[in-house]
């Protein structure tokens, strides 16, 4: 979960490592709860990279700056698949489906 601007930094330097993927939810928005049950149902049947999620109700201002350290316009739900501290994909709104994530993170395989 981010938190704070340190978990911001921390989700970034995990991104050196291997690839972490970044989800910003709106928690009463129904279409950030459907992408929210695709993610999650997802990350239960892959083995996925690690995901920081932000509810941007509660942080903004997080969010924002997420967006702002990778170069990425923001969006609610956005999904953003992160490697060497670079967006290597992102999905947006309806596009946050099981297959286009294993699209995205097989870009971080290569």
């Amino acid at each position: 979960m981010i938190k704070t601007l340190e978990n911001i930094d921390n989700f970034i330097f995990a991104s050196r490592k291997e690839a972490v993927l970044a989800f910003k939810n709106s928690s009463i928005c129904p279409i950030s709860s459907a992408a929210r049950h695709e993610l999650e149902s997802w990350s239960r049947e892959n083995s996925s990279p690690d995901i920081y999620m932000v509810t941007v109700q509660e942080r903004r201002d997080l969010s924002n700056e997420l967006s702002v350290k990778l170069g990425v316009e923001h969006e609610t739900p956005q999904v953003i698949l992160v490697r060497d501290g670079k967006p290597l994909g992102v999905l947006n709104h309806y596009s946050i489906k099981k297959d286009r994530l294993d699209g995205i993170l097989a870009k971080s395989a290569g």
